[in-house]
């Protein structure tokens, strides 16, 4: 049976804001997953990000959620990340599909959502 990592991002950006260089939002997000930085992930998060990993589910501000998530990722090393579908709604949401495996062989599907999304992020420097 698959295991199911579920992460509901919620990405609110000014309009105002200047424009950085466009990049593939999930890709970068990716990026992060495969290589088990929570930090690196947080930083697509809001200011409050629904989150669902094994069994934990809630409502986490964004500090909370990285360390949701790095607790997940310090019992799951990840071992790859594999980007499976991704899709642009009618009104800007946005979401993906990805299967995650750790090196302890397992297999986790996940969900990645950003139910707002006004503009493309530029590559964090962290």
């Amino acid at each position: 049976m698959k295991n199911i990592l579920l992460i509901a991002l919620v990405v609110i950006v000014s309009a105002f804001a200047p424009e950085p260089e466009p990049m593939d939002i999930y890709e970068e997000i990716g990026k992060a997953v495969r290589s088990g930085n929570a930090k690196s992930l947080s930083v697509y998060f809001a200011a409050n990000v629904d989150l669902t990993i094994l069994d934990k589910e809630g409502m986490y501000s964004k500090q909370q959620a990285e360390l949701v998530v790095q607790d997940f990722f310090n019992k799951h090393r990840p071992n790859g990340y594999t980007l499976k579908h991704k899709s642009t709604q009618p009104g800007g949401a946005q979401y993906c599909i990805g299967s995650l495996t750790t090196t302890a062989g397992e297999t986790y599907q996940s969900i990645l959502s950003a139910k707002e999304h006004q503009r493309n992020y530029a590559n964090p420097a962290i």
